[in-house]
């Protein structure tokens, strides 16, 4: 059993290009240790996915119906929680009044085979747990390759300690690569050269000798196009 936390909330950005600003998009996910991930019919979800977005917001259940709070800064939800009276909230899983305002992490999801799009939502410490590591990483990663990369992560599961239960199992985003957001990547030149600087650095090992070729080639075609326009001006 996990318990409701309260965190410094972070906005990873919801995906881009869709319509409409709801929280939640496509297929729900879900994680339990007696499951794994399923969709909402309880279908195991495709095991590997793109993250192309992720964010914090704040979420209670009224009449099994969720409301939302997305904008940034988000309010204190122990604030908005006293303000509403404890006859008003909702009885949890554990039969005891639940608080109804509580920080969520949400990760959007996409199978890369069939384009399908998924949502997980959750308020337990070890969706933070496995939101936060997340988090990290894509950071590291775009300071290093450009903020237009996104995780490939495979859906898996690690244990971790309770003080109260003991050892449990909570969700894991488990990267196993990364991918650029191409139509950004052709728009700038000035980051071709310096992705090409960061790809001739030996320490780099799951940079790839295709990008490589493929931003020289970038390069080598704006060169040309650059000169082809000079020429014709003149």
């Amino acid at each position: 059993m996990s318990a409701n936390v309260t965190a410094p909330p972070s906005d990873g950005g919801s995906p881009t290009g869709l319509p409409g600003d709801r929280v939640m998009r496509g297929t729900i996910a879900r994680w339990a240790s007696s499951t794994g991930w399923v969709d909402r019919d309880g279908l195991p979800l495709p095991k590997t996915m793109l993250v192309i977005g992720y964010i914090t917001v704040l979420r209670r259940w009224k009449e099994k119906r969720p409301e939302y709070i997305s904008e940034h800064p988000l309010p204190d939800p122990d604030v908005l929680n006293k303000a509403i009276p404890i006859t008003e909230w909702e009885t949890g899983l554990d039969g005891k009044p639940r608080r109804p305002w509580a920080l969520t992490y949400v990760v959007y999801l996409v199978d890369l085979k069939t384009g399908a799009l998924y949502t997980y939502a959750h308020d337990t410490y070890g969706a933070m747990q496995a939101y936060n590591a997340l988090e990290e990483q894509i950071a590291v990663m775009r300071m290093l390759r450009g903020e237009h990369v996104f995780p490939i992560v495979q859906l898996e599961q690690r244990p971790w300690k309770s003080q109260q239960y003991g050892m449990l199992m909570r969700p894991h985003f488990q990267v196993v690569d990364w991918r650029y957001h191409r139509r950004r990547l052709r728009s700038s030149p000035d980051r071709w050269q310096s992705r090409l600087r960061l790809l001739r650095q030996p320490k780099l090992p799951l940079l790839r000798l295709r990008q490589l070729r493929r931003l020289r080639l970038r390069l080598r075609q704006h060169s040309r196009s650059r000169r082809s326009s000079t020429s014709r001006n003149r």
